[in-house]
């Protein structure tokens, strides 16, 4: 696979009145290449249809945020692959109990370069997204050796812009890969009798202090609250206040059905409560008996003890065969 820069140099030597085979010696690319270029002349695409960021004056990432979408999945739980030279494949897990975040994850990818396919990998319970190109590291500069909380994590200016643009799609990215969704249940006694509510509650771990950073830093510019509750982890939980997505968390009382489903339980445990009660006699009588049978027992132990101590033992002047050679 060759750069745009190369398949732009070629034609323009072969115009120049050079030969395929020097063309292919200052290129560096096969004649059978060069030759299908020059025979395809107009179909090479521009530079900023394979890589915006390749351009001769970069482009933005268009649209900025579903690349920011795709980079808060990239740092929580994608990662780069060197395949052959300069060939990187980026690949994405995502679980099979959620099909629509996975298509949503596969058509970020694609909007991100479109003229790498992605493809899909089943694994056990999850899909690997997978779209190889030598592009891949010129939209996730942040790629390196190692795992990425042992390297530090920061965005170029570039990056930064879209982040701070569009943080909503950023924090979306990365609790959909290494975070965590669910409705936090709250018990309230009033006059009228126990009140449920539940809200959103959300969770986001990750063990680089980097990610976690940016994290916090695009929550603070939602203007949404979030707290520590471990050294790897935050939580977004407030009834009344603004989702990570933006819109209001307002409290929802629980629905009937849920109300008399908890009352059925609530009866099922008292009426358990009620039938050990009512056996707790049997199991009495039962305890006495048991201490009755062994009191005996040892009485019976100890009679025979006695009667073993007053029989005297026969052949006791008998030397024991023990001693014996």
């Amino acid at each position: 696979m060759h750069g745009i820069t190369v398949r732009q140099q070629a034609p323009r030597l072969l115009a120049f009145g050079l030969s395929v085979a020097e063309a292919s010696r200052q290129t560096g690319a096969s004649a059978s290449i060069i030759r299908l270029w020059r025979d395809r002349a107009g179909d090479t695409p521009p530079a900023s249809a394979v890589c915006p960021r390749c351009a001769p004056v970069p482009l933005p990432m268009a649209p900025a945020g579903s690349y920011a979408h795709l980079l808060g999945l990239y740092l929580g739980d994608g990662y780069l692959l060197r395949c052959t030279t300069n060939v990187y494949q980026l690949s994405i897990y995502c679980d099979d109990h959620w099909p629509g975040l996975m298509e949503e994850a596969a058509r970020t990818m694609a909007l991100a370069l479109p003229a790498s396919p992605v493809t899909r990998r089943p694994r056990n319970g999850c899909t690997e997204l997978k779209s190889m190109s030598r592009h891949w590291p010129h939209l996730f500069p942040q790629h390196g050796p190692g795992k990425k909380h042992e390297r530090a994590i920061v965005l170029d200016p570039w990056q930064q812009e879209v982040v701070s643009a569009h943080p909503g799609p950023f924090l979306r990215g990365l609790i959909r890969s290494d975070g965590y969704r669910g409705l936090n249940r709250v018990r309230h006694q009033l006059s009228s009798g126990v009140r449920w509510y539940a809200y959103p509650r959300y969770h986001f771990k990750n063990e680089s202090r980097d990610i976690m950073a940016l994290c916090c830093a695009a929550l603070d510019l939602l203007g949404v609250a979030w707290r520590f509750n471990d050294r790897n982890e935050l939580s977004v939980a407030r009834r009344g206040g603004r989702g990570v997505a933006g819109p209001a968390c307002r409290p929802q009382i629980l629905t009937a059905p849920a109300r008399v489903q908890r009352r059925r339980v609530c009866q099922a445990v008292r009426a358990a409560a009620r039938a050990s009660s009512s056996e707790a006699p049997v199991w009495s009588a039962a305890r006495a008996n048991s201490s009755a049978a062994s009191a005996s027992r040892s009485r019976s132990r100890s009679a025979l003890s006695v009667m073993t101590a007053a029989r005297p033992r026969r052949n006791s002047t008998r030397p024991s065969s023990r001693s014996c050679w």
